[in-house]
């Protein structure tokens, strides 16, 4: 098909990584300068060979430059106002500074070099860098490739009106308990019709824990809203980084870091059933999800499964 834009124009190509080998994706980068890594969580237990210490390693010693921007144009913002009902709003992330000084310099970029930009998803129609960042290249005047896992290019043809992510198939819920009464609590885990409660906290046996005590909560879930409770201690930091935290020994920006390498480590994604989570709620004390890892783990999954809506109530 040919193009109705001008080849003159800057160019940016797409690319994702998956599951595929280290050498099979470097292949793909064939006269690729640069590669801008777009991904708001720049690593993989499936894929450890695109962590980001390791890929820009590899990358750079065959002359590819590493630059990552996962920050401004990952496609979870940690902007709250960037979401409806845990649904990510395109729209209203392109009216964002910070996007918009991304998107620039990303230009600046391929004015100057040869640039692909990889997030981790395969098909680019289901990803951000096609339903956010491409069209944004494109309004720019920007011509913009996708790369496919069998080598083939293909030029994205025209804007489309695409404002929402697609449809999310799993509500995925978030909950503190502080600050809000028994009352309260439970009454908005019934009006928004949660099945089960995941509970993500390292102690819920302390007398702190107040009504969702371990085994008392069981009981009130069952009783107030049939809801199930499920504690998955995989998902809890560890102790250590809880106390470097709390004691401020470490930023909350070093505690996202250290908390996302525990579930690395721990490999919580193996052979996950990504349905348990549908209707669920995270459960953990903190009443602001903005500092506590249920929203980076909630995140973490949304990362992973791009089908997942967040909902923090």
């Amino acid at each position: 098909m040919q193009s109705n834009l001008p080849l003159t124009h800057p160019i940016v190509y797409t690319v994702g990584h998956s599951t595929l080998e280290y050498e099979k994706f470097l292949r793909l980068l064939d006269c690729m300068e640069v590669l801008v890594d777009v991904r708001s969580i720049p690593f993989s237990k499936y894929a450890p060979q695109f962590n980001t210490t390791k890929l820009k390693e590899e990358l750079e010693n065959v002359g590819i430059k590493y630059v990552f921007m996962g920050n401004v144009l990952g496609g979870r913002p940690k902007d709250e106002s960037c979401y409806k009902k845990g649904k990510i709003i395109y729209e209203e992330v392109m009216k964002k500074d910070w996007y918009k000084e991304g998107l620039s310099s990303l230009i600046e970029l391929t004015k100057k070099k040869k640039v692909a930009i990889m997030c981790t998803e395969k098909d680019p129609y289901k990803c951000h860098r096609h339903n956010l960042i491409a069209q944004s290249l494109l309004r720019e005047g920007v011509n913009v490739f996708h790369i496919f896992e069998n080598g083939r290019k293909s030029m994205v043809e025209k804007l489309e009106n695409k404002n929402v992510q697609s449809d999310s198939t799993i509500k995925l819920y978030t909950i503190g308990f502080t600050k809000k009464s028994a009352k309260k609590f439970f009454e908005i885990l019934k009006k928004n019709n949660v099945e089960k409660i995941i509970d993500i906290r390292l102690n819920n046996t302390s007398q702190l824990a107040g009504f969702t005590k371990m085994e008392d909560f069981k009981y009130f879930l069952n009783e107030i809203g049939d809801i199930k409770y499920i504690h998955m201690l995989d998902c809890a930091p560890t102790e250590d980084l809880l106390k470097n935290y709390k004691k401020r020994n470490i930023t909350w920006n070093e505690y996202e870091k250290r908390y996302f390498d525990i579930l690395e480590k721990r490999n919580i994604l193996k052979d996950i059933d990504y349905s348990i989570f549908n209707n669920a709620c995270l459960l953990c004390s903190e009443s602001s999800p903005k500092f506590c890892h249920r929203r980076l783990l909630a995140e973490y999954l949304a990362e992973h499964k791009t089908e997942i809506s967040i909902i923090h109530l």
